[in-house]
């Protein structure tokens, strides 16, 4: 499973590159990022300014197909190498570390550093619900059910409810699962003595990412 990293930023750009356009090294990743606008060559300033050894810029475009995204890894190691080896402090070779003049940052971190791709999976709603393609996602997105029961009908609902895209469910329920429910429940006999609200939530919310769960206690109905 690809590690997750956090990047600087989702950039949208008026077209998506070629494969012979995609940026080879950090140079490259500076010259697309130089049409973007102010706001993105800041956030470059403050990346050759940080002490991150590996940056990640991520690029979109739309397409015919849906807005595509573009991986740009630059490992700044590269730069930070002299003869000798590894020395960090030829990033800052002729100033004090920190005191180094961002341009000159820039230019070292987005220089002849090789630029390698990176996968990226969408995990947003309209994609795990319909591939970007079905509109109906949105409306579903933005639906509110409150289901009262998490037994054995309530917590297939639920589940069913989630995997479809609902957006925000309430469950209303106060009972602990027990033995004589395991056999028509959802889940399983791990779950015993837990609350049914809780455990098909966290169940949802393992399974379904895009569904919020509103009120972090049990509800309980009373005549």
């Amino acid at each position: 499973m690809p590690t997750p990293r956090r990047a600087r930023g989702l950039h949208l750009v008026e077209r998506a590159p070629l494969p012979s356009q995609y940026p080879q090294t950090g140079a490259d990743v500076l010259a697309l990022i130089s049409g973007l606008g102010e706001d993105v060559v800041t956030v470059a300033n403050e990346t050759a300014l940080s002490q991150d050894a590996e940056v990640l810029f991520l690029f979109a475009a739309n397409g015919r197909g849906g807005p595509g995204v573009v991986p740009v890894h630059v490992d700044r190691r590269d730069s930070q190498k002299g003869s000798g080896g590894k020395d960090e402090k030829m990033l800052h070779r002729g100033f004090r570390v920190g005191k180094s003049p961002a341009p000159l940052l820039l230019a070292k971190t987005f220089g002849t550093n090789k630029v390698r791709r990176t996968q990226v999976d969408r995990a947003d709603a309209p994609w795990i619900h319909g591939r970007g393609q079905d509109r109906r996602s949105r409306s579903l997105g933005n639906k509110t059910v409150t289901v009262f029961g998490a037994g054995s009908v309530g917590s297939f609902v639920t589940q069913d409810l989630a995997r479809s895209g609902v957006g925000h469910i309430n469950i209303v329920d106060y009972d602990k699962l027990a033995w004589a429910n395991v056999g028509r429940h959802v889940l399983g006999a791990s779950s015993i003595g837990k609350t049914r609200r809780s455990i098909c939530r966290e169940s949802c919310e393992l399974s379904s990412r895009t569904t919020s769960f509103p009120g972090g206690t049990c509800l309980r109905c009373r005549s």
